[in-house]
């Protein structure tokens, strides 16, 4: 009887270790499940502007505006846009100056893109795509201010400290 109950025992043995391991009975039934692995880089940029442009009575005067590093999307363009009280006039590219003594005392610069263009109050001063990292000269576009003259239009500037404050703005545009 002890003989039975061995080959008994040694047979429920074999037989489970053999099932355990083909994994063919008594196995849990397969679950399989998706799941979304997912990164989302927002879009960004570093505006490089200048912190001052001191205008001339002889000659014309330039400035660099544009971005230091960006990182925009596909379809998406950087506009850098100019706007200051100093646009008197809706549409024009004249920025007035006022005299700090007296604001009634004006000069006048006319303000043009890098291409020569009239860059007026809202006027895109530099466009901008893609990625951009670190590489100044080709990442800054030139803004011109022409020579300094007086509200006449005469190039003698009456004596004194003119200022006005131009404002820089970058916005990302989605392509349409």
């Amino acid at each position: 009887m002890k003989k039975q109950l061995a080959a008994v025992a040694a047979a429920t043995f074999a037989l489970t270790g053999a099932l355990a391991l083909t994994g063919t009975a008594m196995a849990a039934s397969a679950h399989t499940g998706d799941v979304e692995v997912k990164y989302e880089a927002q879009p960004d940029y570093d505006l490089a502007i200048p912190s001052a442009v001191n205008l001339d009575a002889k000659q014309a005067t330039s400035a660099r505006v544009g971005v230091w590093s960006a990182n925009l999307g596909p379809g998406q363009t950087l506009n850098i846009t100019v706007s200051s009280d100093g646009y008197e006039t809706e549409g024009s590219n004249a920025l007035t100056l006022k005299n700090k003594a007296d604001s009634s005392v004006k000069a006048v610069t006319s303000v043009t893109d890098a291409e020569g263009k009239p860059l007026a109050k809202s006027g895109v001063a530099a466009t901008f795509t893609g990625v951009i990292d670190n590489t100044p000269s080709s990442t800054t576009k030139t803004v011109n201010f022409s020579v300094i003259k007086d509200a006449a239009g005469r190039k003698k500037v009456q004596a004194g400290k003119y200022t006005t404050v131009m404002t820089f703005t970058g916005s990302i545009i989605d392509a349409q």
